[in-house]
């Protein structure tokens, strides 16, 4: 990616109550803009290094056994979750 510049000629005041419009914004933006601008704050937060290149993990997968699963349904108590329950073997 070419070394970016920030545009320090342009200044915006805007009040703390004011709406932003940056979802406006960034959904009138084609996908690969929108990863491009990813890429450039992940440049920005972590370095240009290769070693960096790659989105940190957030979420792990993980698979529960049958009784987890019951215990997990059981005590979240939501009415689709004992809706499930029921219908677990």
């Amino acid at each position: 990616m070419d070394r970016l510049k920030l545009d320090k000629t342009t200044l915006t005041v805007a009040s703390l109550t004011d709406q932003p419009d940056d979802k406006a914004y960034w959904h009138a933006r084609s996908p690969y803009d929108r990863m491009r601008a990813v890429e450039v704050l992940r440049q920005l937060n972590y370095g240009h290094s290769q070693s960096t290149a790659r989105l940190q993990r957030v979420l792990e997968v993980t698979q529960l056994n049958l009784e987890d699963l019951k215990a997990n349904k059981k005590a979240a108590g939501r009415y689709k979750d004992l809706d499930d329950l029921q219908n677990l073997p």
